[in-house]
């Protein structure tokens, strides 16, 4: 999410870029394999919600219900409607 957050910026930094994500907290996940040891702190791993925003995104933490392409909206779990531009999703 991240990476894709800073990619879009970096092609218009003007951009309105909306995050949602499902996860309170976001892990390292590339470094994991190396993170299996009980010597080394999980919180090594972790990633601050507030990196997206400081790289000009919004951040919704939900998750997405449905999206409808027609009239260009996602709807979340949390009863929140967006609507978009452009839609990415990423993992």
């Amino acid at each position: 999410g991240m990476a894709v957050v800073q990619e879009l910026h970096t092609t218009d930094k003007y951009l309105s870029v909306t995050l949602i994500k499902d996860e309170q907290v976001t892990v390292n996940k590339g470094a994991l394999p190396y993170g299996i040891d009980p010597q080394k702190s999980a919180g090594k791993f972790v990633v601050p919600n507030k990196l997206v925003t400081y790289l000009g995104a919004e951040l919704v933490v939900d998750s997405v219900e449905r999206v409808d392409p027609a009239i260009s909206t996602v709807y979340t779990a949390g009863g929140e409607t967006l609507t978009y531009d452009y839609l990415v999703f990423a993992t």
